[in-house]
Order: structure tokens, then C-alpha cells, then sequence
């Protein structure tokens, strides 16, 4: 059983530390900031967090609580103004290294598919779904890769291809976000993704909803 030391507090157990967080956050109503010695705690806990440099650079000013996807969660409150909120199970129970691997090679090409989304409504106002009907703008659209490309199959053809093991992968903060270590390796990634994708604009419903609903049936027949 793993036991945890947070911040100077010692739990013998997940599910202890779980409980304690979680009686914690239900102290404090949304949008209250917490006191020294909880924020002390809670800093030292994002410690754990997969993605901890990224989330800590800069100087925190404090930690507040807020709603998040239904429930409640933490945002760190940067002296710069900047908020930046985060999930305090993933320090609990950070994501598996495929997880973590394609979640930087999804950030790696977010430039690219903002150009494409750019270059979709480079000469009209409007966009319609073709799942939903819904009237898109620039705003509200969501690019989605159109199958049997998707970006699932792309980062898995692409780790593949180059013989990558996701457990073996360096990672470093770069501009504003974790990276890969070895350049070449981010470089090649992008450059493989322009070469496959194949990007459509649809609704946020039906990139958060409908497809992959598709995708799994399709998947599972």
C-alpha cells in the first residue's frame, strides 16, 4: 500500500490522502481562497501532478477553489494574474505514459490546426455542421480529425513507425508547455501529422459527443 508525505502530513494510504483533500476542498465555497497552511498543502501536493513544472512556473500569489466539469476543484492564482487550474486526482494518480505522450503530441500540433481552422473560414463568415446542422464560426468550431485518420490512429502509426516507447520519452517545459526533450523527435511528430491529417470543422457537440460515439461503435463492430 503506498503511502504518501505531503507538505509535511503523512497518509498511509491513497484512499487516506484522497479523503483529506477532499474534506478540504469542501471547507472552502467557489471562488475562496485558501489559507496558508492549506495552500502550503495543496502546492506541495501539485507536486505530484504529471504536468507539475508547467503548472508551477511563475510565482503563485494563491490557491482558490472553483467548480470544475460538475464538481470542485483547485486554480492556482499566479502574481502575474494569470489563473491556472488543475486536477488534483492526476496527482493522485497521474496518467499512464501513453496518456501523458499523446497529450503533448495533441498540444505539438495545435498550431497547425488553428491555421486550418483559419484557412477554413478564410473566405466566409459561416460553416455548417455536417453532423448537426449547426451554424459554425471561427469561434465556436472544433477541427476534427476525419477517420479512419483520427488522431488516435495517427499518434499510434506514427509511435509505431518510429519505435517509440512511451515509458522511455524525456519530457521538458517548453513555450508555456511540456514538450519532448528531443526536439527532433517534436519536429518529426509535426511533420508527420501535416503529412496524415485530414481536418474537418464540425460543432463542439458533435466532437465531444457524436464522433467519438461513431468511432467506438465503428471500432467495436
Amino acid at each position: 500500500m503506498k503511502q504518501w508525505l505531503i507538505a509535511g502530513k503523512r497518509f498511509d494510504s491513497t484512499a487516506d490522502l484522497k479523503t483529506y483533500v477532499e474534506t478540504l476542498l469542501s471547507k472552502y465555497s467557489h471562488g475562496a481562497y485558501l489559507n496558508q497552511w492549506d495552500a502550503q498543502f495543496i502546492l506541495g501536493l501539485l507536486k505530484h501532478h504529471p504536468d507539475a513544472e508547467e503548472k508551477m512556473a511563475g510565482i503563485v500569489a494563491g490557491v482558490l477553489v472553483h467548480y470544475r466539469d460538475g464538481g470542485k476543484g483547485f486554480t492556482l492564482h499566479k502574481e502575474s494574474g494569470e489563473l491556472v487550474s488543475f486536477s488534483w486526482q492526476k496527482c493522485i494518480a497521474p496518467p499512464s505514459p501513453w496518456t501523458k505522450f499523446t497529450k503533448v503530441c495533441r498540444k505539438l500540433v495545435q498550431p497547425d490546426i488553428q491555421l486550418e481552422k483559419q484557412k477554413a473560414f478564410a473566405e466566409v463568415p459561416y460553416l455548417t455542421c455536417a453532423f448537426t446542422g449547426q451554424l459554425l464560426t471561427q469561434k465556436t468550431c472544433h477541427m476534427d480529425h476525419e477517420p479512419p485518420n483520427t488522431f488516435s490512429v495517427i499518434v499510434k502509426k506514427f509511435a509505431r513507425e518510429w519505435g517509440i516507447n512511451p515509458s522511455e520519452i524525456v519530457y521538458c517545459h517548453g513555450d508555456g508547455f511540456t514538450t519532448f526533450r528531443d526536439a527532433q523527435l517534436a519536429k518529426d511528430w509535426v511533420a508527420y501529422h501535416r503529412l496524415h491529417a485530414k481536418l474537418r470543422p464540425v460543432s463542439a457537440i458533435a466532437n465531444l459527443s457524436i464522433i467519438p460515439r461513431q468511432n467506438r461503435e465503428r471500432k467495436n463492430a
